[in-house]
């Protein structure tokens, strides 16, 4: 019988978001669900009803910006500050930490507690992006969870260099991928993809609005792409943007369709559509991000196009679709991937196949319950 049904841990787990920050849910939560949840203690950041003002703080004008940031600031520093002292008194066996308690600097209080609290339990910290690049962590904070912590995991190796070499013995790589993505008789998806394949081709962009910016990168290319397209088979081109807030650039050719994202509309969209597409403008952070769209789109039997930066490099085998180097060369790999039936057939298969073998959500969840002790 499996340990978890026997003996219950007391786990106590520092999110941003549970539901609406992606990091939080597919790298954390979701394996936190499949545990006994009566002694799972969700510590949030930011809870759902203020989360959607928080993501939206910076595009505020400049005397409205600087009072709501520090208005958070001090409002996840409290919160955060409570729930310390609350593990302190209770005392759990387990402290997981999603890649920071509080963005950019924490105050010396929040730094003690975390140092007298990470000392006496297991601790595991996990992080999917090069969070010393972007300051979502002090450098205080990020060497005593690396000191502290019994296993840190990360999505490559490239984020495994950020800790220490003195402690990089702790950590596991973990792909983030989806334990929601339920892709059922996935022949009669690719069947009915086929039919709308006659008239027109779906291409899909999921992600935060944080990284539109690579979208937009691109547009152009995506925009010939569909002029071809119409002229030589007489095919509309979609471009489903899958955000939390729209794409609002104006195109020629490809028609684009804004989707408000939500967890559970994203397995009805990626049923309806043909490739998913990932670009990204290569730099020292996206270096380090953990190609969690391109997991999703294979697990949905989705061919993929993809930037060749980063672990987009490991989760691309050469079968599932193609790997663009340079910006002016999407346009080819969208026609290359499109190119027939046969050919966007046969990615699509092997991206399924991919994901099943070197992806799997139930694999992830095998480990975590290894290193929850």
């Amino acid at each position: 019988m499996d340990r978890w049904l026997i003996v219950q841990k007391k786990i106590s787990v520092y999110v941003k978001n549970k539901n609406f920050t992606p990091s939080s849910y597919y790298r954390v939560i979701q394996y936190m669900e499949c545990l006994p949840d009566e002694k799972i203690l969700i510590r949030e950041a930011i809870p759902d009803e203020l989360y959607q003002n928080y993501i939206n703080r910076n595009s505020k004008k400049i005397f409205t910006k600087i009072p709501i940031n520090l208005f958070y600031y001090f409002y996840i520093t409290v919160r955060i500050i409570y729930f310390l002292i609350k593990d302190v008194i209770d005392n759990p066996e387990n402290i997981v930490i999603s890649k920071a308690l509080v963005p950019r600097y924490s105050i010396k209080p929040i730094m003690y507690l975390l140092d007298n609290l990470t000392k006496k339990v297991n601790l595991i910290w996990d992080y999917d992006d090069n969070i010393l690049e972007n300051r979502q962590i002090s450098k205080k904070e990020f060497y005593m969870l690396e000191k502290n912590s019994d296993h840190i995991i990360v999505t490559s190796d490239t984020l495994k260099q950020l800790v220490d070499e003195e402690f990089r013995k702790k950590v596991l790589i973990l792909p983030t991928t989806d334990g929601t993505l339920k892709i059922k008789n996935i022949d009669k998806i690719i069947e009915n993809r086929k039919s709308i394949f006659e008239s027109k081709i779906v291409i899909v962009w999921l992600a935060t609005s944080g990284n539109l910016v690579h979208l937009k990168e691109i547009l152009l290319e995506i925009d010939r792409f569909a002029l071809i397209t119409k002229k030589t088979n007489k095919k509309r081109v979609i471009l489903k943007v899958i955000c939390d807030k729209p794409l609002l650039e104006k195109t020629e050719n490809v028609e684009i369709e804004n989707i408000k994202w939500s967890r559970s509309i994203v397995e009805e969209e990626f049923e309806k559509s043909h490739l998913g597409i990932m670009p990204l403008i290569e730099n020292e952070f996206t270096k380090g991000k953990g190609g969690f769209k391109l997991i999703q789109y294979q697990l949905a039997g989705l061919p993929i196009i993809a930037s060749d930066v980063g672990y987009n490099k490991s989760i691309y085998n050469g079968e599932v679709g193609v790997l663009v180097k340079n910006k002016e060369d999407w346009t080819d790999a969208l026609i290359k991937t499109t190119c027939s039936k046969k050919v966007w057939e046969k990615y699509s298969y092997n991206s399924i196949e991919n994901a099943q073998l070197n992806f799997s959500p139930e694999t992830n969840l095998k480990i975590w319950k290894e290193i929850l002790k």
